[in-house]
C-alpha cells in the first residue's frame, strides 16, 4: 500500500512538473490569453521602500496597463521602457502561495530617485489582482550588497488604485 501512495504521489509531481513546464506567461499579444479587461486603465500607488540606504522612504508608482499587456509609467522618478503585463505563475503555484498572480517586467530610463542619484537599468513589479486594485511590491536590478551604489532597490506594501488619466498625467 504505501508503495502505490508513493507512486501516486511521484506521478502527480511528474504531472505538475511537466505542466508546469509548459506554461505560456505570455499575453495575448503574444499569442497567450488576453488580460482580464478590469486591468487595463491608469494606476498609481506608493511602495514603502525597504532598504536601510535610501533617506527617501516611500517610492511613488505610476503605471498605464494597455489591454495587450503593455505598460508604460514610472517607477519613482524613472521612465518605464519595454514595460509587459505577464502571468507570474500557475494554478499549482497560486494554491500553494507561491510568487505572485502578475507581474510587470520593464527597463528604466532614469533615476529612480533623483534627489539621491539612485539609477538603476530595470525593474520587477509583482503584483496580486485583489478585488479591484493591485497589490505587490517594487525590486529593482542590483546586486545582493553594496548599498546605494550597486545594490537593488527592494520595496513593498504597494497598493495600486485606479486613476483617472488626467490625474495619471499630473
Amino acid at each position: 500500500m504505501t508503495r502505490i501512495v508513493a507512486a501516486a504521489a511521484a506521478g502527480f509531481i511528474v504531472a505538475v512538473i511537466v505542466a508546469g513546464s509548459h506554461y505560456d506567461n505570455t499575453l495575448a499579444a503574444q499569442g497567450g490569453e488576453p488580460l482580464p479587461a478590469a486591468m487595463a486603465g491608469n494606476w498609481a500607488g506608493d511602495a514603502d521602500i525597504f532598504v536601510n540606504w535610501t533617506a527617501q522612504r516611500a517610492l511613488p508608482v505610476k503605471l498605464s496597463i494597455a489591454a495587450d499587456g503593455t505598460v508604460s509609467g514610472t517607477i519613482g522618478d524613472a521612465l518605464l521602457r519595454n514595460g509587459r503585463l505577464q502571468r507570474n505563475r500557475t494554478a499549482l503555484g497560486r494554491a500553494l502561495h507561491v510568487k505572485t498572480d502578475w507581474i510587470v517586467i520593464a527597463d528604466l530610463d532614469g533615476d529612480v530617485i533623483k534627489a539621491e542619484s539612485i539609477r538603476r537599468e530595470s525593474v520587477k513589479v509583482p503584483l496580486n489582482w485583489v478585488d479591484d486594485h493591485f497589490e505587490g511590491g517594487v525590486n529593482t536590478s542590483g546586486s545582493e550588497f553594496g548599498g546605494k551604489t550597486s545594490m537593488w532597490l527592494a520595496a513593498g506594501r504597494l497598493r495600486l488604485d485606479r486613476r483617472s488619466a488626467h490625474a495619471q498625467k499630473s
